[in-house]
């Protein structure tokens, strides 16, 4: 079909399919057509951990690496951030904050997780502080300490950030440290749900 349609150059170039923000339906969806998937890109932080209960599972069964996109929740994991009052406006339209704190730019209509949130964030960097490293090293290694995540994504904006954020990818974490950072942020959790659509509403989810 692919020369039917003039596509005989495309034939032989696809090495891998990857898919982003799909849920256990929406992958099964995507398997069902014959296609290898080799990746899956979604949310995935301290604070933002809903793919653990379904969407996890979905893809360690069916051999689909996934990469964590958000590893510092916008800066939020990288201590930048003191209050929810902080945040940029542009970066405060997600589920963790209240519906009006976006402005207008929130759709999701929730009273969102601020309080757990920035309640979280001091015990988080006392672990930090214990294990000797920084609190965006314990955030992106706690990441990649999770089943099925292969790669965290994370900005930065100099090349300190960079190198720091680089270190983090050789940081050993005990499993005592990963459920500490799992207890502290569970709270968290508990609020935002396993729903990882963090700008729609539940009901209005786009994954699923």
């Amino acid at each position: 079909q692919y020369i039917e349609r003039g596509y005989e150059n495309v034939i032989g170039k696809i090495r891998a399919i990857g898919i982003s923000n799909f849920g256990p339906l929406q992958i099964k969806e995507a398997l069902a057509t014959g296609a290898q998937i080799d990746v899956n890109e979604m949310a995935y932080n301290i604070f933002s951990r809903a793919i653990e209960a379904e969407i996890v599972p979905c893809c360690i069964e069916n051999k689909i690496a996934i990469v964590g996109s958000m590893a510092l929740q916008q800066g939020v994991l990288a201590g930048i951030y003191a209050t929810a009052e902080d945040v940029p406006m542009n970066q405060a339209h997600s589920r963790h904050y209240a519906n009006s704190r976006g402005q207008g730019t929130s759709r999701h209509g929730g009273a969102g997780a601020e309080s757990e949130m920035f309640a979280a964030l001091p015990q988080l960097k006392k672990v930090a502080a214990d294990c000797g490293i920084t609190l965006p090293q314990l955030a992106i290694a706690w990441a990649l300490h999770k089943p099925g995540i292969v790669s965290a994504l994370v900005g930065c904006r100099t090349i300190k950030e960079l190198e720091e954020n680089m270190r983090a990818t050789a940081i050993k974490l005990s499993p005592d440290t990963v459920r500490e950072v799992d207890r502290i942020s569970q709270p968290v959790l508990d609020v935002l749900g396993n729903c990882a659509d963090y700008y729609e509403s539940v009901e209005n989810s786009r994954i699923y």
